[in-house]
């Protein structure tokens, strides 16, 4: 599917920030315009007053489905689920389920995904396993694995969890890992897709993140290479837009075409926003079970 493939290939290009790059890009924040010349398509009429700015690739990679495909270990293998007729040797007795037994939680977000977290698992742990994964948000033995962690909260869809999940992202305060830049950047998409069940906090809050000065309103301050104060918006505004189109809802399908109809939207988020007005149709028709099942194995 193309979506993805283009999504991985951010993700390569984009993410991963090396020393070289780091000392090169560190002064380079003077490019950022002021929050309000980069909002035209928030209010009316749009203003196409933006020069075009040659700046970071796209960052339609982060949808944080996608993001857990790069494991923490990848020389662990994939953590089978737990069975009680299973033999000491790995086979199983003539009366073992047909079907797997679900694997507790920390088991779960802890294992690696190589073709991507599974949305039906992780949405069948269902709400009550909200308060154990906000927990695990707040482990530092954790931190390799929170963006599974926030995945699987966006996957559950449940609007308990929008409150905890801004939290986090306020907590990153200053330099942060490359874990927690890559958790981070999954919250907004996690968001998005809890508002695919008509949570109106999430909505708002995805609808909010389309203004790149919106990391102000929200008291957003980590730091990971480049990406500081103005600069922020290189990554957020990209990865909102993914969010947008993954909550399938028709408020975000608008302000997306507003956006793609604005000539001042910067031109290295043109693709984002096609790729997400695709994806939000997707979901809007086809519900995230279908739309996950087809995108997690590319």
């Amino acid at each position: 599917m193309r979506i993805v493939r283009n999504f991985w290939n951010s993700i390569l290009r984009s993410v991963t920030v090396n020393r070289a790059s780091k000392a090169c890009i560190n002064g380079l924040d003077e490019h950022i315009d002021s929050p309000r010349g980069l909002v035209p398509w928030l209010r009316e009429p749009a203003r196409p007053h933006l020069a075009q700015r040659d700046v970071t690739p796209s960052l339609v990679g982060l949808l944080f489905f996608l993001l857990v495909l790069i494991p923490t270990d990848p020389a662990r293998a994939q953590v089978p689920s737990a069975s009680p007729t299973a033999s000491p040797g790995g086979g199983t007795s003539p009366t073992a389920p047909t079907s797997p037994t679900p694997v507790d939680l920390r088991t779960f977000v802890t294992a690696p995904h190589f073709h991507g977290l599974p949305y039906a698992e992780a949405h069948a742990y269902g709400p009550r396993a909200v308060p154990e994964l906000v927990a695990m948000l707040k482990d530092p033995s954790l931190e390799p694995h929170w963006t599974k962690i926030v995945a699987t909260l966006g996957c559950i869809e449940d609007a308990s969890a929008v409150q905890p999940l801004m939290d986090f992202m306020k907590r990153q305060k200053g330099a942060i890992s490359a874990d927690a830049f890559r958790a981070v950047l999954s919250v907004l998409t996690a968001i998005g897709q809890i508002a695919y069940g008509g949570d109106p906090a999430a909505l708002r809050i995805i609808t909010d993140f389309a203004d790149p000065g919106a990391y102000k309103k929200y008291g957003i301050r980590f730091v990971y290479g480049r990406y500081r104060d103005a600069a922020l918006a290189d990554v957020l505004v990209p990865t909102d837009v993914m969010a947008l189109g993954v909550s399938g809802r028709a408020e975000a399908l608008t302000l997306l075409k507003r956006m793609l109809n604005d000539p001042a939207l910067r031109k290295e988020w043109r693709d984002n926003v096609t790729e997400a007005i695709d994806l939000n149709v997707k979901m809007s028709s086809l519900g995230p079970e279908k739309v996950f099942g087809k995108m997690s194995h590319p």
